[in-house]
């Protein structure tokens, strides 16, 4: 019978807190609780309004917006191939129509 492998065991010798990048426990909690700041996002849409950044017209509700905003974000994150910058754009504007609609 083939020998059963441990992956826990691989993962806890990869795993190391201390580590820059990847590894860093305390860098990936603080880049998931920080959230794009109102200034931050009108630097990054820069003349875009918010709602042409995320392909909306008229005057849209909330939850089409909540709707539109994860379509894109699914579409443009860099971790399934899609572009950083557009992704960043889309996060901008959904930051300050969040401040509008909320």
């Amino acid at each position: 019978m083939a020998e059963k492998k441990d992956f826990m065991g691989v993962y806890k010798k990869r795993y190391n807190p201390t580590k820059e990048g990847y590894g860093n426990a305390t860098e990936w909690n603080s880049a998931f609780s920080a959230r794009m700041g109102r200034d931050e996002a009108k630097k990054t849409l820069g003349d875009t309004d918010p709602l042409e950044a995320l392909e909306l017209t008229g005057k849209p509700t909330w939850e089409e917006i909540k709707t539109q905003y994860r379509k894109l974000a699914m579409r443009y994150h860099p971790d399934r191939g899609g572009d950083a910058v557009m992704f960043k754009k889309v996060q901008a504007a959904y930051e300050l129509l969040e401040e509008q609609y909320t």
